[in-house]
């Protein structure tokens, strides 16, 4: 724990820090916003990474695709 300037403790864990679930329905919301089909995304990941399937995906490659939809 990290006592602040004010006294209050904050925890040390980071909070940026996502698990795997909230990774996934984060892409989940950025390929409806996109009209992304399942097809879409498999296409892609296919092409990008050779993977058929997220699960396959490494950490990095995960978020990479995250963020690629996220600016897309």
């Amino acid at each position: 724990m990290f006592s602040d300037n004010d006294g209050s403790s904050t925890d040390s864990t980071q909070p940026t820090q996502l698990d795997w679930q909230q990774i996934i329905d984060g892409i989940d919301r950025e390929m409806k916003r996109l009209g992304w089909s399942q097809e879409i995304g498999r296409e892609y990941l296919i092409k990008t990474y050779g993977k058929k399937s997220r699960v396959k995906l490494t950490d990095d490659e995960l978020m990479e695709f995250w963020d690629y939809l996220k600016n897309k």
